[in-house]
């Protein structure tokens, strides 16, 4: 349920880009590729959709007026690389 209203929320560059200065990357990256009974097909779905929609915040007219990156530090990057070989 949280998930899904993350989702919502995300929708909008506003909120996407407020989601991304919060932290919510690192823990949509854990959703998805946590490997346990925990981790559904549909909620790793829901956390792709978000981290998608961060995504595409930054793109977004709102991030203009400041330097928004989705993965904050060169440690984050590598840590991402790792995740998608």
């Amino acid at each position: 349920m949280a998930v899904k209203a993350l989702q919502n929320l995300s929708n909008a560059p506003k909120n996407g880009l407020q989601m991304i200065r919060k932290g919510a990357v690192g823990t949509m990256f854990e959703i998805l590729y946590r490997q346990n009974s925990l981790s559904s097909p549909h909620l790793r779905e829901q956390a792709a959709f978000i981290i998608m929609n961060l995504a595409m915040a930054t793109t977004a007219q709102e991030a203009d007026c400041e330097q928004i990156s989705l993965l904050e530090s060169e440690e984050d990057t590598l840590n991402s690389s790792v995740l998608f070989p």
